[in-house]
């Protein structure tokens, strides 16, 4: 998997990066914008892509979570970000909702 991130148009919000479940964005301290660090670390759940409130980033050549994967640890996670879990199930490529 890979994440992708628009460096011309990501704001440095840093939301990417606090709700990746497995460090694989960070912040570039020079930049102040999202960075794909860890891209081998990635499980592919694009939270990432799903949170990014200006669709800055995209994960890539992985599979999207399938229906019912949100439960267990992730479901605990996501609830703690306050995550709508409902993305993963839309037809849109889990793109979030208006």
């Amino acid at each position: 998997m890979a994440v992708k991130i628009d460096t011309e148009n990501c704001t440095g919000c840093g939301t990417c990066a606090m709700v990746c479940p497995s460090d694989v964005i960070r912040m570039d301290k020079e930049t102040n914008k999202a960075v794909a660090v860890y891209n081998r670390d990635c499980v592919s759940c694009r939270l990432c892509e799903v949170c990014c409130p200006f669709e800055t980033v995209a994960v890539v050549a992985g599979k999207m979570l399938r229906k019912g994967a949100e439960s267990g640890p992730m479901r605990l996670y996501l609830a703690g970000l306050k995550v709508d879990t409902d993305v993963y199930n839309d037809s849109d490529a889990g793109r979030r909702r208006g």
